[in-house]
């Protein structure tokens, strides 16, 4: 007679037969690569380098063949998931992967590399237009709308193409140069299209060998403001001066502003580096004649930063400055993008007695905004006044 004890042992260790087997079978399941992402149904990074590796060439014509990849870094994501939802951002790139299959397949094999970016590995005849087809074609895929709820999201695109002969390149070089040409060619609110150039490597590394020297030399205090005298054009009188940074570099000398400014504002130097310019400025002019104004060019901050205003206003009160005797030099072209920003900002400081100049340089009379953010100044420079036509005075120049 079977005690019932030992029945319910016996199904106790039946179970656990099972519950090992059912681990095992756990644990077998994922030591199996993911081949392709759960979201948009493409292949993986690794799959898609896998695949390329495994490509059956014939031998007899593989000198006439040459793998292309292409890298599709999608732009504004990040920004449809803060202002929409996650949800939405989902939505966009499975739609976004159907239209790139659509594109590609069969002519190539497509995968997701990361968040917001696409491969695509095409083999082909050497010398074929066929990887300038299909990126155009990605080009028109992508720029059709997207409706999410909520709205209608128009996605730009950024892609970057580099190509080799032999499969075995492919998944590794090739791969990285095409996120390079991508990366070069990205341009914010436009769609683009670069091919790799081997010169990018050597202009990659210059880049970031300067970035690391400019961050030295102002850890090194090499950064420092030079003045030019502003006179008025009727009596010759000096007004003030004109503040414009300059590099002393322990080898090269005095570097002007312009050599450097484009590559400190690439690497996001540059808004550290205007407000210290703008601090010591601040601070030698307090002692100039009280009638001698500053005038600092914006061009080195970054006007629409959300404690723009806060932080000039902290130099001033750590400087003496008087708020009158500074003049904040605000090219137009700042103003194009986040306007209610910038003009939050500027009225502001125009509230706390900072003058404030917009200027019209290299902008076409039949292209400024129309009607004007701010009014405008007649043509040639006259000492600004904040109160003088609203709050805002402006140097027009054409």
């Amino acid at each position: 007679m079977t005690r019932p004890y030992s029945r319910f042992r016996s199904l106790a260790q039946a179970f656990g037969l099972f519950a090992e087997r059912r681990d095992a079978a756990t644990l077998v399941e994922m030591r199996v690569p993911v081949r392709y992402d759960a979201l948009t149904g493409v292949r993986t990074r690794a799959a898609l380098i896998e695949a390329v590796e495994n490509l059956e060439v014939d031998p007899a014509i593989a000198s006439t063949l040459e793998t292309t990849v292409l890298v599709i870094d999608l732009d504004r994501l990040r920004a449809i998931n803060e202002v929409h939802s996650r949800a939405a951002g989902d939505r966009v790139l499975a739609t976004i992967a159907d239209r790139l299959r659509g594109v590609i397949e069969p002519a190539g094999i497509i995968g997701r590399l990361a968040g917001d970016e696409f491969g695509c590995v095409l083999h082909h005849p050497v010398g074929s237009d066929l990887p300038i087809r299909t990126a155009g074609a990605i080009l028109g895929a992508v720029a059709a709308p997207i409706e999410v709820r909520g709205g209608v999201v128009v996605l730009h695109v950024a892609i970057g193409i580099a190509g080799g002969a032999g499969r075995a390149r492919a998944s590794g070089r090739i791969l990285a140069s095409a996120k390079a040409a991508a990366s070069q060619g990205k341009r914010p609110g436009k769609s683009t299209c670069a091919i790799y150039d081997p010169r990018l490597d050597a202009e990659t590394r210059a880049r970031a060998a300067l970035d690391l020297e400019m961050r030295d030399g102002f850890a090194r205090g090499e950064f420092q403001p030079e003045y030019r005298p502003i006179t008025n054009p009727r009596t010759g009188a000096a007004g003030g001066f004109a503040c414009a940074a300059v590099w002393h570099h322990p080898q090269r000398g005095a570097v002007p502003a312009e050599a450097f400014l484009p590559a400190a504002r690439a690497s996001g130097l540059l808004p550290v580096l205007g407000l210290a310019l703008l601090q010591r400025a601040c601070a030698e002019a307090d002692a100039w004649p009280r009638h001698q104004i500053l005038s600092f060019d914006t061009a080195a901050l970054k006007l629409d930063a959300p404690k723009f205003a806060e932080s000039v206003l902290r130099i001033l009160l750590a400087t003496e400055l008087n708020p009158k005797r500074l003049s904040l030099e605000v090219p137009r072209t700042a103003l194009i993008g986040n306007r209610s920003a910038a003009r939050a900002a500027l009225l502001a400081l125009s509230g706390a007695g900072v003058q404030i100049t917009l200027d019209d340089l290299g902008i076409p009379a039949d292209t400024r905004p129309t009607p004007p953010i701010f009014p405008a100044r007649p043509a040639g420079w006259r000492r600004p006044v904040a109160n003088d036509q609203g709050p805002f005075a402006v140097r027009a120049r054409g």
